[in-house]
């Protein structure tokens, strides 16, 4: 939102592209786990999540906003994936009286890996927003967008760590 000067409505689009994916790609993931499995499954949604991830990469250098929409998009849509093919798998895995105990973890330590992210993610990219608001508001146009491009290039970065990893899972649970 600072990065790219959006309005609260503008910026609201950030959780609606992730939900959109949720919502647009739950059936197509379950068919693709009934004809390809769930390991299958589970690798393609880690590189899918690292092509969406990848693509801020180019979003930040344009500072092109649908690019971003299109990078959570992606990244969503992986995720319904991976989660669609770990809950099953999951359900599948043990015995059927310890189904919901397995599944109840895995949604407990997906939940904390998301706070913790957040928090990490968080302090990494906001820790001085509030300093880079005030200084923004008080240099010209030119100095704004200038101010804005350093702070927005600061996500390129953890986005190639984060990227990598995804890809490493997707090949550890490939092979």
């Amino acid at each position: 939102q600072i990065c790219l000067g959006l309005t609260n409505t503008e910026a609201t689009f950030v959780s609606f592209a992730t939900y959109t994916a949720y919502f647009v790609f739950a059936l197509p993931s379950a068919s693709l786990l009934e004809k390809k499995g769930y390991r299958f499954g589970m690798s393609a949604g880690l590189v899918t999540m690292a092509i969406g991830t990848l693509l801020f990469i180019p979003a930040a250098y344009s500072r092109l906003y649908p690019l971003f929409l299109t990078g959570l998009f992606v990244t969503g849509a992986g995720i319904t994936l991976l989660q669609a093919a770990v809950n099953t798998y999951l359900a599948v895995m043990g015995p059927p009286e310890s189904t919901a105990q397995r599944i109840g973890i895995m949604g407990f330590s997906n939940k904390l890996a998301g706070l913790l992210g957040i928090v990490i993610f968080g302090n990494l990219f906001l820790s001085d927003a509030d300093d880079v608001l005030a200084g923004i508001s008080q240099q010209t146009s030119e100095l704004q967008s200038a101010i804005r491009n350093e702070y927005l290039l600061k996500v390129v970065n953890p986005y190639i760590v984060i990227s990598i990893v995804l890809l490493l899972l997707a090949l550890v649970i490939a092979f």
